[in-house]
């Protein structure tokens, strides 16, 4: 599953500059839904395999904007489309309004996942039926963390509990094999009709939508030197063919350092080249310069 830009710019920045209150903020909202989206799909995948009725992660375009969905699954007549919260804690819904409660009694208001899912499937609907197909669209919010706890909830309500996701998966693939699905043990396949419906949507998938919110950052301002891909930590030579990591141990050969370094770079500057002397300055004099020199002679 691709991690989205965002985080991936903030977790590389990480490592080369202190991230301000807010950059760490939309990160860690990042992360939590990216956490998120990684526990539903493979809950998805181990009860509809790899699915030709099933999507991820879409950005799609309509009427001048865009809107995204975390999970979409065609069943039929019906499109089911998912908004995944990867809350952790109590919430309580005091009528249309969502808090999150503290220890001490006080409490915190949120965003009602309902919201930004009405939104969703108002585009959604109205694309599905520019493309010419007639189907019901269906949102549920799904929420994957153990350790979320929601009071106020009426049964009626579009969400799906952490403990009742698989059991509400199995009932959508119920509901794929009689509208003419099949499943031969490993994965689920939708009628033609469907199947189209789902080309469809995935061709209009944009990769880079115009309102990721970036943070502003400058090559000179950057530390230059070798991160850790598990922390963003430092890492520092430990021989001739090898660095660690100051924070977690981490231990990498030269090659596999310098290819994170060269990753980092090129999703941190994606309109500058990257040559042997750029890397060399970007890693900080960690490595020689003919010990980079090879590096780029192989890649």
């Amino acid at each position: 599953m691709r991690v989205p830009r965002e985080l991936l710019v903030l977790y590389y920045l990480a490592g080369r500059r202190v991230l301000s209150d807010e950059e760490r903020l939309q990160y860690e909202r990042l992360r939590r839904g990216f956490s998120g989206e990684l526990i539903f799909r493979e809950a998805v995948r181990e009860v509809f395999g790899g699915s030709d009725g099933a999507l991820f992660s879409l950005t799609l375009p309509y009427g001048g904007s865009v809107f995204q969905l975390d999970q979409l699954i065609v069943c039929g007549e019906a499109v089911f489309f998912h908004e995944v919260k990867h809350f952790a804690g109590d919430f309580v819904v005091d009528g249309e309004r969502w808090f999150l409660l503290w220890a001490d009694g006080g409490r915190l208001e949120i965003n009602s996942p309902f919201v930004q899912m009405e939104r969703a499937g108002s585009y959604l609907r109205r694309l599905v039926a520019d493309l010419g197909y007639e189907r019901r669209v269906i949102g549920r919010a799904v929420f994957t963390h153990e350790a979320f706890a929601l009071f106020g909830a009426q049964y009626e309500w579009p969400l799906v509990l952490p403990g009742q996701v698989r059991r509400y998966l199995y009932r959508l693939r119920d509901r794929v094999l009689r509208a003419g699905g099949s499943y031969d043990g490993r994965r689920v396949r939708v009628d033609g009709e469907s199947a189209a419906l789902v080309r469809d949507l995935a061709r209009l998938h944009v990769e880079n939508h115009p309102y990721e919110r970036l943070p502003l950052y400058d090559y000179a301002d950057l530390r230059k030197c070798v991160n850790c891909p598990d922390c963003m930590g430092v890492m520092l030579p430990v021989s001739n063919r090898s660095v660690k990591c100051r924070a977690c141990g981490r231990l990498l050969v030269n090659v596999d350092a310098l290819r994170f370094a060269a990753r980092q770079f090129e999703v941190l500057f994606p309109e500058r080249e990257l040559t042997s002397g750029v890397l060399y300055d970007w890693c900080g004099g960690v490595f020689s310069r003919y010990v980079v020199w090879y590096f780029f002679k192989n890649r």
